[in-house]
């Protein structure tokens, strides 16, 4: 299998020559430019039913995506919201959800 970050180095300095234009290096190799997304993609990625060969069409992406955003919204618990769900932030929850916690592990 061919590394594809490797083709499109060789294909931008192919332009850069053949065009004598300036190599451009804003960042053009650098994968984690947004952590926010990278760690939101990578939470797609190991969801139950990430679609590894692609989607048959544009309806099964929407469909599959507000599968998603309504797991990540009301199911999955964030590690920087102390294990609670963004929806349980947004409507206040978390402090109840955490008060009991606290309690449950004090009997523990």
């Amino acid at each position: 299998m061919t590394n594809p970050s490797r083709e499109t180095h060789c294909l931008y300095w192919s332009f850069v020559t053949r065009w004598g234009s300036p190599p451009l290096t804003l960042g053009l190799y650098i994968s984690d430019d947004n952590p926010h997304i990278e760690a939101l993609f990578r939470t797609t990625k190991y969801w139950p039913g990430y679609p590894y060969g692609g989607f048959e069409s544009l309806t099964d992406s929407r469909i599959w995506v507000e599968k998603f955003v309504s797991y990540y919204n009301y199911h999955h618990r964030h590690s920087a919201l102390k294990f609670v769900t963004p929806h349980d932030v947004h409507e206040g929850n978390h402090l109840e959800v955490l008060s009991k916690r606290a309690e449950l592990y004090e009997k523990g």
